[in-house]
């Protein structure tokens, strides 16, 4: 294949691929919902940068290459590596936003968790203070120990 024919290909899957992006951008694409485990959301993550530095790599060699397009082309193969370029970077910000709020996500379970254990301790005591207490203060003191408990365990299995 000659340059000229495969350089217009790679603009076209170019631009192919920043129309795709900028369609799921808008918000106009339905996506079910997925949930992922951390180990593969990293996997993910990671593959995702390696495909950031690919792409940025290939709009820079094919820039390179593109004064050897007809003029007719060239303008096209601009456009095209500019919003290749554009959308890269789109990603690496996106990337870099979904880590640095998975670190707060992350931060806030544990600030949770020590809530959700200090309340838990609270809970025992007025538990173990309350034996005079009429059978249905009690009650709905053991219903909320188990609310918490209960909540705890969520948190931690979103932790793990």
């Amino acid at each position: 294949m000659t340059s000229p024919t495969r350089l217009t290909r790679a603009a076209a899957v170019l631009t192919l691929a920043v129309v795709s992006l900028t369609a799921c951008a808008d918000g106009e694409i339905s996506i079910p919902e997925i949930t992922i485990d951390g180990e593969s959301l990293e996997s993910l993550v990671d593959d995702a940068r390696s495909q950031v530095e690919t792409i940025t790599s290939d709009v820079e060699s094919l820039g390179d290459q593109i004064t050897s397009l007809p003029e007719e082309l060239r303008g096209e193969a601009e456009t095209a590596l500019d919003s290749a370029r554009t959308a890269a970077e789109d990603a690496q910000t996106a990337l870099d936003d979904a880590e640095s709020s998975k670190e707060g996500a992350e931060q806030e379970l544990a600030d949770a968790r020590t809530a959700l254990d200090d309340a838990s301790q609270q809970l025992d005591d007025l538990r173990s203070n309350a034996e005079s207490a009429d059978e249905s203060a009690r009650a709905a003191i053991e219903d909320l120990q188990q609310q918490v408990d209960e909540l705890r365990a969520a948190v931690d299995e979103a932790t793990s």
